[in-house]
């Protein structure tokens, strides 16, 4: 069991540039003057999960504001905003969701950057809260129509 020593930047980025090896784009999400504050660290896309994750030292606190933004998101689209806290052992982390107030529900654990993608990927497909098909409806309801043409069609 090798205990980390380092910081929760330097670890952040290290499983980012293991989500890119896998194909992932990682998006900084960088607070300066002209963005909002409290937002995810990253956004990530890959063709199993995209959306956003802050990261956490394994003591690392979620402020107030960061925790309202991620049940925002989570609230318009459920599943799209997790914590992501970097354990106290080098190479186990745990994926959480903020509810209600600060308290967080450990939703999994992972060893890599690749147990953290697939552990979203079933995270947000096992859970019914993630399934569209009460926005499907709602949106044929007002009247939404639409066409899906062949490739190739001009």
């Amino acid at each position: 069991m090798t205990v980390s020593s380092r910081t929760e930047s330097a670890q952040t980025r290290e499983l980012c540039r293991e989500l890119e090896a896998l194909g992932a784009i990682t998006h900084a999400q960088v607070a300066n003057q002209f963005s909002s504050p409290g937002w995810p660290d990253r956004y990530i896309i890959h063709p199993l999960w995209h959306g956003h994750l802050e990261f956490k030292a394994y003591n690392g606190s979620v402020t107030p504001l960061q925790a309202k933004v991620i049940r925002d998101l989570n609230a318009r689209v459920p599943g799209s905003a997790y914590v992501v806290r970097h354990a106290l052992v080098k190479g186990h982390g745990q994926i959480e969701l903020i509810d209600d107030g600060l308290t967080r529900d450990i939703l999994a654990k992972f060893e890599n950057a690749a147990g953290l993608l697939l552990a979203l990927y079933f995270i947000t497909r096992t859970d019914a809260r993630y399934e569209p098909t009460h926005l499907i409806e709602a949106l044929r309801r007002k009247g939404a129509k639409w066409q899906i043409m062949q490739r190739g069609t001009r």
